[in-house]
């Protein structure tokens, strides 16, 4: 059971654009590490998170999103399926009522007199 809430779990955040998200801390952790070998940590720190210096992994991480955001190219027969099925919907008849076969809930609800159980079951 917890295999599968794992997995419920990393499937959303795939699918609500988390992966973006954790490469670039993964980036920003390469940058903040390489620099600080060259330069003081305050200068660093603005560096890496200015964005006036991107890394490669960062410029990667931006065109994955932009390619990502970008709708895709619409199907040709797209608008004439719909306008094809909404047609079809509105050329069709009304349904001819049927008879009940089965009873309704209500109907078995109250056709039933006997008293619970009792104590009543554990489940």
């Amino acid at each position: 059971m917890r295999g599968r809430r794992s997995l419920v779990v990393v499937m959303a955040v795939v699918l609500l654009g988390g992966h973006w998200g954790a490469l670039q801390v993964v980036a920003w952790g390469g940058m903040l590490v390489t620099q600080a070998q060259r330069a003081p940590w305050r200068e660093v720190v603005e560096r890496t998170f200015a964005g006036h210096h991107p890394c490669d992994l960062c410029v990667a991480i931006a065109s994955g999103r932009d390619r990502e955001k970008q709708p895709d190219a619409p199907a040709p027969f797209a608008k004439k399926a719909e306008v094809a099925v909404l047609t079809a919907v509105w050329a069709l008849p009304p349904a001819a009522p049927q008879l009940m076969v089965w009873p309704s809930a209500v109907a078995v609800a109250a056709s039933r007199r006997d008293a619970p159980p009792v104590p009543p079951p554990r489940g």
